[in-house]
């Protein structure tokens, strides 16, 4: 097969979530410091994060997912662009997930490499 001495390796017991800022996230990035950073920049950046196997493609099992998950990854969001936490929003909601987040599931990943995964 086109010269490949091993298959890609899949992994199989993850699906992934990829987010992507909205507007608000701009606006607060860009409304508690005096350096301002592109709308573009902001926009371009995207997160995928591994969360636990879709059984199925039902839009409330996915909700579930984000719900159970959305404090942290929004904590995480909001790092990315500041660590002092006093800037943070005060409700780290579904609700202001969505208003601050759009997101997509992706059900499969194949490792193209064959070297070690490094975790930290």
């Amino acid at each position: 097969m086109f010269g490949r001495k091993k298959p890609m390796l899949f992994v199989g017991n993850r699906s992934f979530l990829l987010v992507k800022p909205k507007k608000p996230l701009v606006d607060w990035v860009n409304g508690y410091d005096e350096s301002k950073i592109s709308e573009e920049t902001i926009l371009a950046h995207k997160t995928l994060y591994m969360v636990e196997n879709l059984e199925t493609d039902l839009a409330s099992e996915k909700e579930g997912i984000i719900k159970r998950n959305c404090k942290k990854i929004f904590e995480h969001e909001l790092k990315q662009w500041s660590t002092d936490k006093k800037h943070f929003p005060k409700k780290l909601s579904f609700e202001y997930f969505n208003e601050w987040f759009e997101y997509e599931f992706i059900e499969m990943c194949f490792d193209t490499l064959h070297d070690e995964i490094i975790l930290e």
